[in-house]
């Protein structure tokens, strides 16, 4: 996060144009993974690749956003996989 001031000596933090990105191209990354366009292993490869464009632009603020970022990440992978596993059994065990 970078601070600005809004012109009447009033300052905030903005969101970087780099977690921006990130957000925008891991939600882009979840949802080929989840409409079945991209395995398991592309996921999380394509996952580590932005991370990795990321880090270099980071700031010590936003730290605790992209921690929050990919935590979230990690819980739809794990959930969906989860899912994938139950209709894999599922389907094992179907009459032929």
């Amino acid at each position: 996060m970078r601070a600005t001031t809004l012109g009447i000596g009033v300052s905030h933090t903005v969101p970087s144009i780099g977690m921006e990105v990130y957000e925008r191209e891991t939600s882009e990354i979840l949802n080929r993974f989840l409409s079945r366009r991209l395995s398991f292993a592309e996921c999380i490869a394509a996952l580590g690749a932005t991370l990795a464009d990321l880090i270099p632009t980071l700031t010590g603020d936003e730290i605790a956003r992209l921690r929050m970022v990919m935590l979230a990440n990690n819980e739809i992978v794990m959930k969906e996989m989860e899912r994938r596993s139950r209709e894999g059994e599922l389907t094992r065990f179907a009459a032929p």
